[in-house]
């Protein structure tokens, strides 16, 4: 949050004018503890009294916006529940400027949300302003996009979050680096360290990355080569078959598949047989492409089958 510009004073609350902006709703003097649904966007100014906030509860991913045309600085003070219902965690926000306008965004995951904006201290008029929240889709992803549901599933359960320029970037390839943040966002992640941690070239003990690595190396689903895990390298289809047939414990089922590019003296050949069981690949004209890598969309078309197979089991 830019804490250096504003601070927040409990003496300003929300008062909510008469008029309510698309798909109008039923609202009190004032807006205290009201709960705002997606899609949704309603006017108002802050002005002096009480503490005053907005709640926001949903199951999708949104975008959260507010928009003040005034030429006084306005901040906000965002907090999302956590399992018992405590706000306790701040989120940041972007904050920006452009063209005599205010605009605070941020990207929320599925959750419950408390937001209370603000002025600074020393704040004497009042200050206009809409708030929102929207579905949020990548700017690269219509729903259009033949991978859509698949990408957007993974993104409402914050697996997946995209770039700061609000792109997903489908067709990019995967880097190692990504597949384990992506993956360690999963909450029933369930790892069974089995080894101790060794040291690698390139990823020193007091890093992000050894955080990162730890669960997948003691869960001994992951091993590195030549004393380096090599993150940011991009991961081909075979080296990620290896990895969601350990990460998730799969088991065959049903009449494996053969490919005809994957013979079975391949190192990844049962964890590929075993992927293709599952429904969770199914290669293209009777090919693998083992040695393939795998880009962005793929991903998160292998991780979503999987995650609907495992509602079925």
């Amino acid at each position: 949050m830019n804490s250096s510009i504003s601070g927040y004073n409990p003496a300003y609350h929300f008062i909510v004018k008469t008029e309510v902006i698309d798909q109008p709703e039923t609202y009190k003097n004032s807006i205290f503890g009201t709960t705002l649904n997606v899609g949704k966007k309603i006017r108002g100014f802050l002005g002096l009294n009480d503490d005053y906030y907005v709640t926001l509860n949903h199951d999708q991913k949104v975008k959260f916006t507010i928009t003040t045309d005034s030429k006084e600085i306005m901040s906000a003070i965002l907090e999302k529940a956590n399992e018992s219902g405590e706000y306790r965690q701040i989120i940041d926000y972007q904050y920006v400027q452009q063209q005599g306008l205010y605009t605070i965004t941020a990207l929320l995951q599925a959750g419950k949300y408390k937001i209370k904006p603000s002025t600074r201290w020393q704040q004497q008029n009042e200050v206009n302003y809409i708030i929102q929240f929207d579905e949020f889709t990548y700017s690269d992803v219509p729903t259009t996009y033949r991978y859509y549901n698949e990408i957007m599933s993974l993104s409402t359960m914050g697996i997946i979050q995209g770039y700061t320029d609000e792109q997903f970037k489908p067709t990019n390839s995967i880097t190692r680096r990504q597949v384990f943040t992506m993956l360690s966002r999963y909450n029933d992640l369930d790892l069974i360290p089995i080894r101790e941690m060794i040291q690698f070239k390139d990823v020193t003990r007091f890093s992000a990355d050894y955080q990162l690595i730890l669960p997948f190396y003691s869960a001994g689903i992951i091993d590195g080569s030549n004393g380096k895990m090599e993150l940011s390298s991009n991961l081909t289809r075979a080296q990620l078959a290896k990895i969601l047939v350990n990460t998730f414990d799969l088991k065959m089922k049903g009449t494996p598949t053969e490919f005809k590019d994957v013979s079975s003296k391949h190192y990844a050949y049962d964890y590929i047989q075993i992927l293709a069981s599952n429904g969770i690949t199914k290669g293209s004209y009777g090919n693998f492409m083992p040695n393939e890598p795998v880009s962005r969309e793929h991903f998160s078309v292998f991780l979503y089958r999987l995650f609907e197979n495992m509602k079925e089991s």
